[in-house]
């Protein structure tokens, strides 16, 4: 289970056009209800909203470039943590989501933190290592921006190739991991399995010639996905994709090797 508390930020050049329960209906439920279903039940997202918008001691643009670095992203949270601490309670938050009233244009994404044990956020004696912060994107990716970013929590990189000229997605449109937009946004099924959502029986070694039935991953139980070693280091995936559920955007079904 994940106690997330979120917050909700504006500036002092930028102040919130929206309530914060507006703003917060664009994520919830549909992000708890998302990590309930890619996890088939074995996550439980909880957040614990304070709806009030915290008034920060700069201008946006001051906390866009404070996103960059690892100590001004968590300086940043913990300004915020602060002016809220005295009407939230902490001691169970195992991470901090600090929304961006999203007409700050100046904060034009809102990334992941992962922090280190020595330098965390922390209030009411609870250490936190991770935490979001989201911006003026959140208008666009809308609910499924919130799991992208927990997904980096949990420890899954990006799978777009952001650097690499010419190229539109290494995944896509089949992972939220690399477009949160595309036909099927879920979690790819090796994810699942080191997430462990996915138990070491639903996943099958193969060595040599073999026939094996998998059933579609968006779909709880069975057998999910195939393995094919290439080397130490490299192998051939196999998984059933099927045009329901969060995949319910594909315009076909079939096998997706990688």
């Amino acid at each position: 289970r994940i106690e997330g508390v979120v917050l909700f930020a504006e500036f002092q050049d930028v102040r919130a056009r929206e309530t914060a329960e507006w703003i917060y209906s664009i994520i919830s439920p549909s992000a708890e209800q998302f990590m309930t279903d890619q996890s088939y039940g074995r996550l439980k997202l909880s957040f614990q909203p304070h709806h009030s918008w915290l008034r920060l001691g700069s201008d946006a643009s001051v906390y866009a470039s404070a996103i960059k670095t690892y100590e001004g992203h968590r300086d940043f949270m913990q300004e915020t943590i602060d002016l809220a601490d005295d009407n939230v309670d902490f001691s169970e938050a195992d991470a901090v989501l600090v929304v961006a009233t999203p007409n700050a244009e100046e904060i034009a994404y809102g990334p992941a933190w992962m922090g280190m044990p020595y330098d965390p956020l922390s209030a009411d004696g609870q250490v936190i290592t991770n935490g979001v912060t989201s911006g003026a994107d959140l208008l666009y990716w809308r609910g499924g921006w919130y799991p992208h970013e927990l997904g980096h929590s949990l420890g899954l990189p990006d799978l777009y190739g952001a650097s690499i000229p010419g190229r539109g997605g290494w995944t896509r449109p089949f992972s939220l991991m690399d477009l949160i937009s595309g036909a099927a946004p879920g979690y790819m099924g090796y994810s699942r399995w080191i997430l462990q959502w996915l138990d070491d029986s639903q996943v099958h070694c193969i060595p040599g010639n073999t026939t094996l039935e998998l059933t579609a991953l968006a779909a709880e139980g069975g057998p999910k996905l195939a393995v094919i070693p290439l080397t130490s280091s490299t192998a051939l995936v196999a998984a059933v994709r099927r045009a329901i559920g969060y995949d319910g955007g594909l315009t076909g079904d079939g096998v997706m090797v990688w």
